[in-house]
C-alpha cells in the first residue's frame, strides 16, 4: 500500500476538537415505526457553565480560566451591599452604569433601570457562534467562588491586604456610586506584541520593489501590505549598533515609532484583543481603565529610558483618571522582565501608592533557549512560519522567490540578531547552571560558562557586545516589591538544547525538547517563585497544565474543555470553576444540527430521512448524547440515563422494542451498555443493534491524535494538547481484539512500540498521567463481551487507512510521521471493524456481516446504502 501523508486524511482525529476526542462517540437513540431505534453518535454539543448563573452566551463571550482568575482577583472585594458569592458582575456585562439593587430572593444583582428586561432578553438571545465543537457554550455570569490566595472576600467592611493598605472592597454588587471596575489595568505585551510604525525617506533601497519614501507613518509590524517583499521588510526592521554609545539605531532613512493606544488592528485582535475584550465586557474601558504600554521590542532595556519615563507617567495618569485606583500591571512573556526592570527603578513609596499588583502571564524571567536558536539560525527559520500566513498578499511565485532570496541572504537571515532584546531573552544564569549544555557540536559544547566562545566562533563581536549590555538586567532578579500573581503554562514540549552532528552551524540541527509552555522553558517560567521568600507582599503561583505560551492571552473555549486527572479517584475532572452538562438527552434535534467541519453534515441527512418517514423527535426518534471527553469508565450517569430513555421509549411507542444504531465508538459504548444489562432487560426492551463503522478493535489514528499534541503544527494548536487528557482517546487505542501484542503501532529509529510495551511510550515521553488514563480505559474495551442482541455490522473496507506510524529520525515525537496503511474506512482499519462480525461465535443471537466498500468512516452515516439497509431492518419499504 502507498503511504499517504497524515494531511491527506481530512477526517484526521484531532483536526477539530470533536475529532481530537475520537470523533464518533455519543449514543443516540432513534425509535422507528413499529420499532424504536437508539442510535449512537459522535461529537456532541457541550454546554459549559462556570458554576450557576443567570445568562447563556455564545463562545465569543466565553473567557479562558486565565481571564476568569484575573477577573476574580480584580473584583475580589467591594463595599456595596450584599456579600459572599454575589453575582456582582451580572449588571456590568454590557458596561452599563445603572444603579444596582440586590434581589435577595434571586441572590444576584440586576439592573434597576426600566429597560432591564429588554437588556436581559438581548443578552440571552445572542446566537451561538458556529464552532466545530462545541457549537453551544454557556457561561454563567456568576463568578466562581474564589479560593485560596486568589481572593480574600470581605465580611461587610473593607479588608486589609496584610500590609496596612485598606482595600475597602469585597464581593458584592457594583457600588451605587458607579465605582467599578475596582482596579485600573496596564497591559505590557511580550516581544513582537507591540505595533511598530515606520516613516521612510531612504537614500537607497535593497531592491527595486522596495518603497523608498512614504508621506506618513505606516504600520510596519504587523501589516500584510509591508510583509512582502521580505528583503524590504527586513531592511526596514533591522537595527545597527553604535559602538561609541552602545545603543542601536534604525537603517538610514527609517524613522520608527510605537503607537501608544489600544487599537482594534489585526495584530491587536490576534494577540490580546480577545483577552482585553473580556475585561471590556465587565465594564473596563479601552484607553481609560485598561491601557496598553507598548514598546519597541527590538531594543534593549539599557536604551529605552524614554519608555521607562513614559510608563511611569502612564501609571500615574491612569491612577488619577480612575478615581485614585491603584494600577495592576498585566504582563505577558517578555513583558514580565520589562515590568520587573521598571519596578526595580521605582522607590517603594511609588509602588505602594500607585501599583496594586503584578499579574504575570508566561513571564520569561530566566530567558529561553529559543533565543539561542534564533541567534544561530537567524530570523528566517523562525519567522517564515509567521510570514506564511501572509502568502496571499503577494502572488505565490513572488512570495516563493522572495523567501528563497531571504534564505540565501546572510544579512537578511541575521536581521533578528541586530535586536538587543534577543540577548535579553538568552538563558539567564539565574535559571541555568553554567555547565548546562545549550548547544552540542562534534568539537565543542557551549553553555553559559563558555558562551563567549560561541560568539567568537561565529565571529559575532557586535552581538557579544549587545549580550553584555543586557546581561546586568538578567542578573538583577530581586523581588518587585508588589503583590505578584505568577501564571504560566507547563507540560508542553519546549526547546531545551540544540544538537549538531556536523558542519556547525550550517548543518540541520536536532532540537532536544524539555518541559515548558512551548516557547519559554519551565525553569524560566517558575523562577518567579523565589520572590515569595524575598518580599513581604503576597505572592501567588498559578500553573496551568498543557497551556502553551500564546494561549495565555488568546485561548477561550479550549481552556474550559480541559480535563485534569485525579490519581486518587482515577477519574478526570473539569477545570476549577467550570461545570459541564450535555444538552438534549432524549432528543434527536441537537444531534441533527451537528456537523463535522469541512466534511459536511454528520447526522442530519439520516435524521431528516427518518423524520420524513413519520418518526417524531423525543417520541419515536431519540437522542442520547454524552460528554465526548470522558472515558468509558466515567460514564455511569450516562448509562443510567440511557436505560431510562430506553424504558421511556418502549412505553411511548406501545411497548415496542428499541433498535440501537451505533457509529464508531458509539457502537462500542452501546455494546458496553448492553453488557451491563440483565438478559431479561435485553430480551424485553431491545430489538437489535446496528453498528456503523464500529471501532471495536481501536484505531491507530487515536495514537496519532495523541502524538500530534507534541508537534509544532499551527493548524492543530491548542486542541491537540487539550485532547491529550481526554480519557476517551485512550479507549480507542488499538487493542488485542484486533491486533497481536507484538504488532508495531509506532516505529522510531531507537525503539518500536507495540501493545506489549505501549506503556513505555508514555514513560519515555514522561507522561505519567497518560499512562494512567491508558491503564484505566484499555481493559474495558479489550474485555468487551458480545451484546447478546441481534447485531448488524455495517462498515467500509476499501479505503486506505493508517495502521502504523513511522518516525524516520530521532526527533520523535516532534516531527510528523509517515504511515503504513491497509484497508479500512479511512479512520478505522478493517481488522478493528471486523470484530463486530466476530461476535457471531460468541452469542446465540444472529450477527449480520455487511461490508459497504464505498463507505468511509463519516460517510457511512449519510450513505444511501446504509439508509436502505436500516429501512430493511426496521421493515420500511
Amino acid at each position: 500500500m502507498t503511504k499517504p501523508s497524515v494531511r491527506e486524511h481530512p477526517e484526521r482525529v484531532s483536526a477539530t476538537l470533536a475529532r481530537a476526542s475520537s470523533g464518533t462517540l455519543a449514543p443516540f437513540t432513534l425509535p422507528l415505526s413499529a420499532r424504536a431505534i437508539v442510535r449512537s453518535v459522535g461529537s456532541n454539543a457541550l454546554l459549559l457553565t462556570c458554576r450557576s448563573g443567570c445568562h447563556t452566551y455564545d463562545s465569543r463571550y466565553l473567557h479562558s480560566s486565565t481571564v476568569e482568575r484575573l477577573r476574580e482577583r480584580l473584583a475580589r472585594s467591594g463595599d456595596g451591599e450584599g456579600g459572599g458569592d454575589r453575582d456582582f458582575l451580572a449588571a456590568s456585562l454590557d458596561a452599563r452604569r445603572s444603579a444596582i439593587d440586590l434581589d435577595p430572593d434571586r441572590d444576584r444583582c440586576r439592573f434597576s433601570s426600566a429597560d432591564d428586561d429588554a437588556d436581559r432578553r438581548r443578552l440571552d438571545n445572542r446566537i451561538p457562534l458556529a464552532t466545530s465543537s462545541p457549537p453551544f457554550v454557556s457561561l454563567s455570569t456568576r463568578p466562581a467562588v474564589a479560593s485560596g490566595d486568589l481572593a480574600r472576600a470581605g465580611d461587610g467592611g473593607g479588608t486589609s491586604d496584610g500590609n496596612g493598605r485598606d482595600n475597602g472592597r469585597r464581593f458584592g454588587c457594583e457600588r451605587r456610586n458607579g465605582n467599578f471596575p475596582p482596579d485600573a489595568l496596564v497591559f505590557i505585551p511580550g516581544i513582537d506584541g507591540s505595533n511598530i510604525e515606520a516613516k521612510l525617506d531612504k537614500p537607497s533601497v535593497v531592491e527595486r520593489k522596495c518603497a523608498q519614501k512614504t508621506d506618513d507613518y505606516v504600520l510596519l509590524w504587523l501589516d500584510k501590505k509591508h510583509m512582502c517583499p521580505t528583503a524590504c521588510f527586513a531592511d526596514n526592521m533591522r537595527l545597527h549598533y553604535n559602538t561609541t554609545t552602545g545603543t542601536t539605531y534604525n537603517s538610514p532613512g527609517v524613522e520608527t515609532r510605537v503607537p501608544p493606544y489600544l487599537r482594534k488592528t489585526e495584530k491587536d485582535t490576534y494577540y490580546y484583543g480577545k483577552f482585553i475584550g473580556v475585561f471590556e465586557k465587565y465594564g473596563y474601558k479601552r484607553n481609560v481603565s485598561i491601557k496598553l504600554a507598548p514598546y519597541d521590542w527590538r531594543k534593549g532595556p539599557h536604551e529605552i529610558n524614554e519608555y521607562w519615563d513614559h510608563l511611569r507617567q502612564l501609571v500615574v495618569n491612569t491612577y488619577y483618571e480612575n478615581n485614585n485606583k491603584r494600577v495592576s500591571l498585566i504582563v505577558h512573556s517578555m513583558g514580565g522582565p520589562m515590568a520587573l526592570a521598571f519596578l526595580h527603578q521605582q522607590p517603594q513609596v511609588f509602588k505602594d501608592t500607585y501599583i496594586e499588583s503584578l499579574i504575570s502571564l508566561s513571564g520569561a524571567y530566566g530567558g529561553s533557549t529559543l533565543a539561542v536558536s534564533v541567534f544561530i539560525q537567524g530570523i528566517v527559520t523562525h519567522m517564515l512560519k509567521l510570514l506564511q500566513d501572509y502568502q496571499p498578499v503577494c502572488s505565490p511565485m513572488h512570495w516563493v522567490m522572495d523567501v528563497t532570496k531571504a534564505l540565501f541572504n546572510p544579512s537578511i537571515q541575521q536581521v533578528a540578531n541586530s535586536f538587543p532584546l534577543v540577548y535579553w531573552l538568552f538563558p539567564s544564569p539565574i535559571a541555568w547552571e553554567k555547565s548546562e549544555v545549550l548547544i552540542q557540536t562534534p568539537s565543542k559544547n557551549y553553555s553559559l560558562g563558555n558562551i563567549h566562545e560561541l560568539f567568537q566562533y561565529l565571529n559575532r563581536t557586535t552581538e557579544y557586545e549587545l549580550y553584555q549590555k543586557v546581561l546586568p538586567y538578567n542578573l538583577n532578579f530581586s523581588a518587585p516589591g508588589v503583590e505578584v500573581y505568577c501564571l504560566y503554562g507547563q507540560n508542553v514540549t519546549t526547546l531545551s538544547s540544540l544538537e549538531y552532528t556536523d558542519k556547525f552551524p550550517s548543518e540541520e540541527v536536532k532540537q532536544v525538547k524539555g518541559d515548558g509552555d512551548g516557547t519559554v522553558n519551565l525553569n524560566s517560567l517558575q523562577k518567579c517563585k523565589q520572590w515569595k521568600s524575598q518580599q513581604k507582599e503576597p505572592f501567588h503561583e498559578i500553573p496551568f497544565m498543557n497551556v502553551n505560551h500564546m494561549n495565555m492571552t488568546t485561548d477561550e473555549t479550549m481552556d474550559n474543555l480541559r480535563l485534569f486527572y485525579d490519581g486518587n479517584t482515577r477519574r478526570t475532572k473539569n477545570q476549577e470553576g467550570v461545570e459541564v452538562r450535555v444538552p438534549g438527552f432524549g432528543s434527536s434535534s441537537v444531534l441533527a444540527n451537528l456537523g463535522m467541519g469541512d466534511d459536511g453534515d454528520y447526522f442530519k441527512n439520516l435524521i431528516d430521512e427518518l423524520s420524513q418517514l413519520g418518526y417524531k423527535d423525543n417520541i419515536s426518534l431519540r437522542g442520547a448524547p454524552y460528554d465526548f471527553r470522558r472515558g468509558l469508565n466515567e460514564l455511569n450517569e450516562f448509562y443510567t440515563n440511557l436505560k431510562e430513555v430506553v424504558l421511556d421509549t418502549y412505553k411511548k411507542n406501545g411497548n415496542t422494542k428499541v433498535v440501537f444504531i451505533g457509529h464508531g465508538l458509539g457502537s462500542v459504548l452501546t455494546t458496553l451498555f448492553l453488557n451491563q444489562q440483565t438478559n431479561e432487560f435485553r430480551e424485553t426492551y431491545v430489538q437489535s443493534l446496528i453498528s456503523l463503522g464500529g471501532s471495536f478493535g481501536g484505531r491507530v489514528t487515536s495514537v496519532y491524535a495523541y502524538l500530534e499534541s507534541f508537534q509544532d503544527i499551527p493548524s492543530v494548536g491548542t486542541a491537540a494538547t487539550v485532547a491529550r487528557n481526554f480519557s476517551v482517546l485512550f479507549s480507542q487505542y488499538p487493542n488485542l481484539a484486533a491486533f497481536s501484542k507484538d504488532y508495531v503501532i509506532v516505529q522510531t529509529p531507537s525503539k518500536n512500540y507495540s501493545l506489549s510495551n505501549i506503556k513505555e511510550m508514555f514513560q519515555d515521553l514522561n507522561q505519567s498521567v497518560s499512562e494512567s488514563l491508558y491503564q484505566d480505559n484499555y481493559p474495558i474495551v479489550s474485555n468487551l463481551q458480545a451484546p447478546e442482541v441481534e447485531l448488524h455490522c455495517l462498515y467500509g473496507n476499501a479505503t486506505s487507512t493508517p495502521t502504523k506510524l513511522i518516525f524516520t529520525d530521532n526527533n520523535f515525537p516532534q516531527n510528523e510521521p509517515d504511515e503504513d496503511t491497509d484497508f479500512g474506512d479511512g479512520i478505522v482499519p478493517v481488522a478493528s471493524l471486523k470484530i463486530c462480525a466476530n461476535f457471531a461465535t460468541k452469542q446465540k443471537h444472529p450477527v449480520h456481516d455487511v461490508p459497504l466498500p464505498a463507505a468511509s468512516h463519516y460517510d457511512i452515516v449519510r450513505f444511501g446504502d446504509s439508509f436502505d439497509y436500516i429501512k430493511k431492518v426496521i421493515k420500511i419499504n
